[in-house]
């Protein structure tokens, strides 16, 4: 691109010094206006970093950051020795191509939501597909544990040792460190967290099918995104978790409900195969069900014969209080139809943000791209972090005393609903997990137990609310993970309080 070129382009990007957008947000927008206008086509090639940056009078990094978001959103392509061109496909295409024939060009936005003003906003259908979801029923949980399912122990955590890994990193990261991280993750936790897959839980990978996320929700989403088109089936178990099925949604798929027994997950019966299974196998979520060794083959077998992917979620499996450990159903599996993922919200605290999805190795160039453009890399820090309470033993150290600490809080809640709710609560004893689930009597309303208890600071989620379909028998779901076995006692005997009207 020679210099007239070079000037047509800054022309186009008029910069405002009185606009409250970054310079390189206003470089970016202006650029994909550009791009989707059509006066910069696909092919083009645009000037080098140094050159715009020149005539646009601003630093060369705030132009590169500019491109650096426009190549993660798919509108520039850059070429090593080349230099950067707009994209021959352009992200606007890949989602119109998405789309059933009959509904490219026109989409009805049955969804509407209020603005400000007054006026009615429409939504996509991949918002009014979510929005038929709920996904939570805790606006602000974390004033409350009692007994809040899926929160690991805070109250034993080694903060300290924490502490002090971090501040050493901080003190040692080389300011390089600071720019933006490998979209699969930091290498050296790709290999903890592969080394511990592989000995903890019986995974069979390597280090560079290993993929850091920020959770299992992002491994949902992605995984959706990948390899789902709108009207795929997808069969999930009932219940089963609400972000899993929410993530199904979002993509467009037709979420079908199927039923667990004894063995876990029940094969599905339909003519049609599903393109793919979303399931819990090591300890179900949320009725805490381990899957039978013949169920597993049995499951394995078939979604090789027809075709499907099995999404699975190992949310809370380190955690197993009894008996020899049940390894990962990937560990299993001969044809490369499992995904895997997993995360350390349950094993250390969910504010690390932290997960890992193990893929087949034909699927991670498709995945590592579209996390790319949503989301480009996991903070690189919190990752060296981790690494070292990894490698350093601390990270087993805590698995093993946590074992030993939700198992004797498991007793002490079990003791405590025999002691004062016996009549009302059915608990169900666990061998793993962070939870139980206490049943009620049949024709009680959980929703309404669980909303009185709400009234009286305790958390209790009704197990009807992860459910696609009516129950026999409601319930309740009781983490007794986070909390001291003193306040598990004072706790029930105020459920048993507060409840009396229910009994």
């Amino acid at each position: 691109m020679d210099r007239t070129e070079v000037s047509f382009v800054s022309r186009f990007v008029g910069l405002d010094p009185s606009d409250s957008r970054p310079l390189y947000t206003q470089i970016c927008d202006e650029l994909r206006e550009g791009i989707k206008e059509g006066v910069f086509p696909p092919g083009t090639r645009l000037p080098s970093t140094r050159r715009l940056a020149d005539a646009l009078e601003v630093s060369r990094n705030t132009v590169m950051e500019a491109f650096d978001e426009l190549c993660s959103e798919g509108y520039l392509a850059s070429q090593v020795g080349s230099g950067t061109y707009v994209a021959e496909s352009l992200p606007e295409q890949h989602m119109q191509a998405q789309l059933p024939a009959s509904d490219a060009h026109s989409s009805s936005h049955s969804l509407q939501v209020p603005s400000p003003d007054g006026t009615a906003i429409s939504l996509s259908e991949r918002a009014e597909a979510v929005a038929g979801h709920s996904l939570s029923l805790l606006d602000d949980p974390v004033h409350q544990t009692a007994f809040h399912p899926g929160i690991p122990a805070f109250d034993a955590f080694p903060i300290e040792t924490w502490a002090t890994l971090a501040s050493r990193r901080w003190r040692t990261v080389p300011t390089d460190r600071l720019e933006y991280g490998n979209p699969t993750g930091y290498p050296p936790l790709r290999e903890q967290v592969a080394e511990h897959l592989r000995t903890a839980r019986g995974v069979r990978c390597e280090a560079s099918q290993v993929i850091i996320l920020s959770g299992t929700q992002q491994a949902f989403s992605l995984v959706a995104r990948v390899l789902l088109d709108p009207g795929d089936p997808v069969c999930m178990e009932d219940p089963g978790f609400p972000q899993m099925r929410g993530a199904f949604a979002a993509a467009g798929a037709q979420v079908r409900p199927v039923a667990v027994d004894q063995n876990g997950f029940v094969l599905p019966t339909d003519k049609e195969p599903p393109r793919m299974l979303g399931i819990t196998p090591s300890h179900q979520y949320p009725l805490g069900i381990t899957m039978s060794p013949s169920r597993r083959r049995e499951l394995l077998d078939w979604s090789t014969a027809h075709d499907v992917w099995i999404l699975e979620n190992d949310y809370d499996g380190e955690y197993r209080y009894s008996g020899r450990p049940i390894a990962a159903l990937q560990g299993m599996d001969n044809s490369g139809r499992v995904l895997y993922t997993g995360t350390f919200s349950k094993v250390l605290f969910p504010d690390l943000r932290l997960g890992y999805l193990v893929v087949p190795s034909a699927l991670k160039e498709p995945i590592v791209k579209i996390r790319t453009v949503s989301d480009r890399s996991p903070p690189r820090v919190p990752q060296m972090i981790l690494t070292d309470f990894m490698d350093k033993g601390h990270f087993e150290k805590h698995i093993r005393e946590m074992r030993m600490l939700y198992a004797n809080r498991q007793a002490v809640l079990l003791e405590a609903l025999d002691e004062h709710l016996d009549d009302f609560i059915d608990p169900a004893p666990s061998n793993a997990g962070l939870h139980l689930v206490g049943y009620l009597p049949e024709g009680v309303d959980d929703r309404a137990v669980a909303d009185r208890l709400s009234d009286h600071g305790i958390i209790a989620l009704p197990l009807s609310f992860y459910s696609m379909r009516p129950l026999d028998r409601g319930g309740l779901l009781l983490g007794y993970a986070p909390v001291p076995k003193d306040e598990i006692q004072t706790k029930v005997r105020l459920m048993a309080n507060v409840l009396e009207p229910f009994v």
